[in-house]
Parts: structure tokens; sequence; C-alpha cells
């Protein structure tokens, strides 16, 4: 089984070296960080393709528990994603609503 401190503070050991360690090795995984960043989350996009299927899961493979401090090209792209899950959820609420419109009677 994997080991790390549960603590990196890029003092006495970096970020780097623990994703370089870990990231590799895992199917998923969950961080926790004062601020993040997607320039340097870019850094690691090929590793991470190795983590396990999210439909496979029920759930991503990569959760990320962050702080309020970012850029505004992440600001930005968490609220694209975000309003596209959004926009999904809709449509899907929408289209079942259609089908029980259309077929009322195999949904009793």
């Amino acid at each position: 089984m994997l080991s790390l401190p549960p603590l990196v503070d890029n003092a006495n050991r970096t970020l780097e070296d623990a994703y370089k360690r870990i990231i590799p090795q895992i199917e998923e995984g969950r961080i926790a960080t004062g601020y993040f960043y997607l320039s340097g989350f870019d850094l690691y996009r090929e590793d991470l393709e190795n983590l396990a299927d999210p439909d496979e899961l029920g759930h991503a493979p990569l959760r990320i528990l962050m702080g309020r401090q970012t850029n505004r090209g992440t600001a930005d792209e968490i609220g694209e994603g975000q309003n596209l899950k959004e926009e999904l959820k809709r449509e899907v609420r929408e289209s079942i609503s259609e089908e029980h419109r259309r077929f009322p009677a195999s949904h009793s």
C-alpha cells in the first residue's frame, strides 16, 4: 500500500515530488489545497490519464477541495465546467419529463 505523509508543505516536501511518486500508482485520488491553478495542474495531465474511468467508479477519479485563491483563468474554467454540469442536469430532467408525457402509463 502506498503511504505518504498527510501534509505536503513545499518546505520539507514539495507537491511536485509527491505527485511524481503517487500519480503513476493510483486509480483515484483526493487533494485538499489552499489554492489551485490549472496552469500547474496541466503539468500532470498525461499522468492523470491513468486514473480510473469515472463511469466505472460512479464519480470523478480525482476530487479537489480547494480554497478560494486562484486566478481568473482557473476560475473561468471551473465556472464553465459548473455551467455545463447544470445544463446537462437540466437537459436530462427535460428528457425524462418528455418521456413521462409521451408514455405516461409505462412510468406508473
